[in-house]
C-alpha cells in the first residue's frame, strides 16, 4: 500500500502480517478437553458393546475410534504451550559463580 503525504513524497506502508495463532479463552479449552474425555469414554463403551455383540458394525466403531483419538490428541496439543512462551514473560537474570 502506498500513501502520499502532504509533501507529495510517497510513503510505503506495509499491511500487517497475518498471524498463525489465535487466542482462545482457557475455559473454552477446558470444556473441549472435558468433552473429548467424555467422548473417549463413550467410544470405549461402544468398543466393549461391539466385542460382546459379535462384531456387528465393526467398521463404524473403527472410524469412531480413529476420529475420537485424533480429536483428543489435537485438543491436547492446543493446551500445550512452548516453554519459551512461559519463560519469556520473566526478566532474564545473569548470575556470577
Amino acid at each position: 500500500m502506498i500513501l502520499v503525504t502532504d509533501n507529495k513524497e510517497p510513503l510505503l506502508i506495509k499491511p500487517p502480517e497475518a498471524s498463525n495463532t489465535i487466542r482462545i479463552h482457557i475455559n473454552v479449552l477446558d470444556k473441549l478437553m472435558r468433552l473429548a474425555g467424555e467422548l473417549v469414554l463413550v467410544r470405549n463403551q461402544q468398543i466393549i458393546n461391539i466385542h460382546q455383540s459379535g462384531g456387528i458394525n465393526r467398521g463404524i466403531i473403527q472410524k469412531l475410534d480413529k476420529v475420537t483419538t485424533e480429536l483428543q490428541e489435537t485438543i491436547i496439543q492446543t493446551r500445550l504451550q512452548p516453554i519459551a512462551t512461559l519463560f519469556g514473560k520473566f526478566p532474564k537474570k545473569l548470575s556470577e559463580n
